[in-house]
């Protein structure tokens, strides 16, 4: 059989790479980078170039298991497909017949691909009549998207590197987690523009930065609130922006009143002359654009922090401009979720106290569900099924996640490989990897445009995510309201509304862009807000209960906030920056892979290891009021005095290392319902 290529799109983490795979004999023997793709450009990062690896491992999953032992022993029997979709569509009537609907929960990780993706799996709650849907959303991105929607109206702009003169990463490691946008920083730096990182943390891309602001963990709202002072003060705002197009622009003077630089550097530790620097530089220097990451989403005042963020880009003038943070073109695809099949009684019993999360993305936050099922409060939730997910090593509060999770009736968990969560369900279906499967993935996030994910070999009994949804909900019932015979029948429904075709997507392998990028929309089509305006002043938040201004408030838990408890944990606990390696919780068990980043370390800086008798190399205790992990100490300025740094994601490989036995999962955003997962009260001893 000859070699054949097939042009493809990875989908190992969200960036989205373009690929091509060779491909003899049903297998794929090589992953090369595609030129043409607009973003990677030819680029492999460490987890594309060992896609091999991940999709031939030897302890992947690759037939249906079913549990014989008690929940937990890891006791199983081989069962074939269709035994396993008959057990979970029996066991999930069985749940909605004796509970309703609502008692049945899906949990959806990044693993299985976002994208067009998503909207098979709402499609099937609606249809089943569950509003409880969800995902790790309320830690990554979500809590993002909430605050720049209710400020001007769009999700989240992006940052145009090519043209701006500064750019500003805060609480973004970039270089490490999105070879895109790597790429583009990069290009960035080599024009001379100028680079300011807000980070609590020294990661390289701090290291590059012409202004790095290392404020203390869970205060960068107050930094933002200082940096406007400053812009305000010293007259150097976007006048007739601020008077045409915001509107609570005086009920803001009055709030930065509270925020001189002074008052920043006295709560996050940032000296005030750096605070100047920093906005004299972004509010001068223009066009700037700017760039916010995950590193702010995991604290308790996340929505606030963002929304004032939004309103620095907004005042300056450096908002939807070239070289500014520009609004990406519309993608218009057909909405599929068929929304209007789940009954109205139903939404209304949705589990999340959060409204305008729900009414954004018709899901809510994991740790509502995890409250149910531990409280049965406002209602049981006996079943659920983890697609890509792993939710014993990524929610916060590991103990009583695991707990949650085990009083559960029925659990099915669809994954590559085995998880902690998996360890727990009742039934294991094995996943496709990207390179067996195909699927439309977006990507509004790098500028508006869609590609296709093209299927290039199979893996004995592996599914892909799409046909273990199609299929169960016909064992269900729903064979009407699932019609197509294979993905590419959805597909096409969902590119209808552009006029474009798969035949099309495969002739352009790269992607393809809706409309060129157009400036200043809102000259002639406003803001999509209630006002049309940039909303520094939210009527929406304060009818919902919320302040309507982007307030500061102090983390939750900090020693501030909590001074009897700090006298026994002493130190800011803050989860590390993604690695290159890795993707979340995954991926540490391929070998290739863990040669590059083989154990984790937790990062003290010297003045508090040397208090503690630690030294480089030792092996260390970290406990919190909820529990500890173990690993070895790096003596390292990588954080302030009092903060430690402490890895993520190992708790599925090694157990006594799963960070989120440390952190609290009750204090929580009350917009969004984000965790605190970045800042928490912590010791650290030898061991």
């Amino acid at each position: 059989m000859e070699e054949r290529i097939v042009t493809t799109v990875c989908g190992i983490c969200d960036a989205n790479c373009g690929v091509k795979l060779r491909v003899k004999e049903g297998m794929v023997i090589k992953v090369e980078g595609m030129k043409e793709h607009p973003g990677s450009r030819g680029g492999l990062c460490p987890k594309g170039a060992a896609a091999l690896d991940i999709a031939y491992a030897p302890d992947r999953l690759r037939y249906p298991l079913k549990r014989i032992g008690e929940r937990g022993e890891h006791k199983w029997t081989r069962i074939p497909w269709e035994e396993a979709l008959d057990l979970a569509a029996t066991k999930f009537t069985e749940i909605k017949d004796r509970y309703g609907a609502e008692a049945f929960c899906l949990f959806r990780g990044q693993a299985p691909d976002w994208g067009a993706a998503w909207d098979y799996a709402a499609r099937f709650m609606n249809v089943f009549g569950s509003p409880n849907i969800t995902g790790p959303g309320h830690q990554c991105h979500i809590p993002r998207m909430i605050a720049h929607y209710h400020t001007y109206g769009a999700m989240m702009p992006i940052s145009d590197y090519q043209n701006a003169k500064t750019v500003v990463e805060w609480g973004s490691n970039s270089l490490n987690t999105n070879l895109p946008l790597a790429r583009a920083i990069r290009g960035t730096l080599q024009r001379r523009a100028k680079l300011i990182v807000v980070d609590p943390i020294k990661t390289e891309l701090a290291s590059k930065a012409d202004i790095w602001l290392q404020p203390r963990p869970g205060t960068d709202g107050a930094l933002a609130l200082s940096m406007l002072n400053i812009i305000i003060d010293e007259d150097i705002y976007d006048k007739e922006f601020a008077r045409d197009w915001t509107i609570g622009f005086e009920e803001l003077l009055k709030l930065l009143k509270d925020f001189p630089p002074e008052k920043g550097e006295e709560i996050t530790l940032v000296p005030a002359k750096s605070i100047r620097e920093a906005a004299r530089l972004y509010a001068t220097n223009k066009p700037s654009c700017f760039w916010e990451g995950n590193g702010l989403d995991q604290h308790t005042n996340v929505v606030q922090t963002v929304r004032a963020l939004a309103i620095l880009r907004a005042i300056t003038g450096n908002l939807d401009v070239p070289g500014g943070s520009v609004f990406p073109p519309h993608l218009p695809t057909a909405n599929i979720q068929l929304g209007e099949k789940l009954p109205e009684e139903k939404a209304k019993k949705r589990l999340n106290g959060h409204e305008i999360f729900f009414s954004m993305f018709n899901m809510f936050s994991m740790p509502s569900a995890i409250d149910a099922m531990l409280t049965e409060n406002p209602y049981p939730i006996k079943g659920a099924m983890v697609m890509g997910g792993n939710p014993l090593v990524s929610l916060a509060n590991t103990q009583r996640v695991r707990e949650a999770f085990k009083r559960l009736d029925f659990l099915v968990v669809v994954d590559l490989f085995m998880t902690r969560t998996g360890e727990l369900a009742d039934l294991i279906l094995p996943a496709a990897t990207y390179l067996e499967k195909t699927g439309l993935t977006f990507r509004s996030m790098a500028g508006g445009y869609l590609l296709l994910q093209q299927k290039a070999a199979e893996m004995e009994e592996c599914w892909p995510d799409w046909m273990i949804i199609f299929e169960l909900a016909k064992r269900l019932g729903y064979e009407k309201e699932f019609p197509w015979r294979d993905v590419e029948g959805a597909i096409e429904e969902q590119l209808k509304p552009n006029g474009l075709t798969i035949e099309k997507l495969k002739e352009n392998p790269e992607g393809i862009y809706y409309q060129e990028m157009r400036y200043k929309k809102y000259e002639t089509q406003g803001f999509k807000t209630p006002s049309g305006k940039v909303e520094i002043y939210s009527k929406t938040f304060q009818e919902n209960g919320y302040n309507p201004l982007p307030v500061y408030k102090e983390p939750l838990e900090s020693p501030y906030s909590q001074p009897e408890l700090a006298k026994k944990y002493p130190l800011i606990g803050s989860s590390e920056g993604k690695p290159r390696s890795y993707v979340h919780t995954q991926l540490r068990t391929i070998p290739s892979l863990r040669k590059l980043d083989p154990e984790p370390f937790v990062k003290l800086n010297p003045k508090d290891a040397e208090v503690r008798g630690i030294r480089d190399g030792d092996r260390v205790k970290v406990s919190s009021v909820r529990g500890s992990v173990q690993m070895k100490a790096k003596v390292v300025e990588v954080a302030l005095p009092g903060v430690v740094v402490i890895p993520w994601g190992w708790g599925e490989t090694l157990p006594e290392a799963n960070f989120h036995n440390l952190t609290d999962d009750m204090a929580r955003c009350p917009i969004s319902g984000a965790t605190s997962s970045r800042s928490f009260l912590c010791e650290v001893e030898k061991i």
